[in-house]
């Protein structure tokens, strides 16, 4: 959820359970608190939380407990609360230094700042990525107007004459 929506690691903590609204939009809290929708996309939904959603209820049955917070931990004395934002960086280290990329490289805003960078890939307009990552100013924004070597390299190969020679 990260990447394929876009969100800040203190949004992904903050998710309860009823925030959504429905498979595709789910009601989060960012910057300020102020309350958003955003759009699950068809990876988050079957990857993550299709699968994540039994986990928990076992877990949850197993332990006695209830909660509405989306993402759990057990702590050490075997009580269950909500995941903590640092817990979320943690955890995207560990998965990239098990894929054999550097972990010191890889954090969750990454992921967030990855999301952008390919929409703009895949020629979004600055405006739209903005607002699908909820930024305050479309200022903000203009980080995701970079060119990418990958979309510099589209650019010569359909606009350069002798790209194809």
């Amino acid at each position: 959820m990260l990447y394929g929506s876009g969100l800040r690691a203190a949004e992904v903590v903050g998710i309860n359970v009823d925030d959504f609204r429905d498979e595709d939009v789910l009601v989060t809290r960012g910057k300020g608190r102020k309350k958003r929708f955003v759009i699950v996309g068809d990876c988050a939904r079957a990857a993550a939380l299709r699968a994540w959603f039994p986990i928990r209820a076992k877990l949850l049955k197993k332990m006695r407990f209830e909660t509405s917070a989306l993402l759990l931990r057990v702590g050490l004395n075997r009580s269950v609360e909500r995941l903590k934002v640092r817990s979320v960086g943690r955890t995207v280290k560990a998965i990239a230094e098990a894929r054999g990329l550097d972990p010191k490289k890889w954090d969750p805003h990454l992921l967030r700042h990855a999301c952008g960078t390919h929409m703009r890939d895949h020629h979004a307009p600055p405006q739209a990525v903005g607002t699908f990552l909820r930024h305050a100013k479309l200022s903000s924004a203009q980080i995701y107007t970079r060119v990418s070597v990958g979309r510099m390299m589209d650019t010569y190969n359909r606009a350069h004459p002798h790209a194809r020679g």
